[in-house]
């Protein structure tokens, strides 16, 4: 079942709490389709992307699921097959 995840670039100090602010009038935000990989987990998903001519994630290093409400940290981009797969 795909969803939406929100990717964007976002700077904060190591252990900080800081979050970003996720609006819809924010411009440096990227709204991708994912799909869990299979056998993939909440605290550290891996999300497959698909449709992504032309897509350049190599700046994206943070992500908001609203369907978890949980903000993660971008660690890996990985192309495999015509798919990019995010962790």
């Amino acid at each position: 079942m795909a969803f939406n995840a929100v990717f964007l670039t976002f700077d904060k100090k190591e252990n900080s709490t800081k979050k970003p602010i996720i609006e819809p009038v924010t411009t440096n935000l990227t709204v991708l389709s994912v799909v869990l990989k299979e056998e993939s987990s909440i605290i550290n998903p891996i999300l497959k992307v698909y449709n992504t001519a032309n897509f350049n994630p190599y700046q994206l290093n943070y992500c908001y699921i609203s369907k978890f409400g949980r903000y993660y940290f971008v660690n890996d981009w990985i192309y495999n097959i015509g798919e990019w797969e995010c962790y």
